[in-house]
């Protein structure tokens, strides 16, 4: 169950052309654990982000002040 990912060069090549398969191409396919984890984080951050300034407007912090 926690034993990683393949362990020999063919385990490798099938898991590769499995993915090569799925994707369409060979780039998208080596790409594809990064571009998870790239989406994962934008989303989590852009959260984070939102989360944060929702939080300021709601409190009135960081207004910006115009002349009277």
């Amino acid at each position: 169950m926690f034993g990683g990912g393949p362990n020999t060069i063919k385990e490798q090549q099938v898991a590769f052309q499995a993915l090569k398969k799925a994707s369409g191409n060979t780039f998208t396919a080596k790409s594809m654990p990064l571009n998870y984890a790239a989406t994962f984080t934008i989303m989590v951050g852009g959260g984070v982000l939102i989360l944060s300034n929702l939080y300021s407007v709601a409190n009135g912090k960081n207004k910006i002040v115009l002349g009277d």
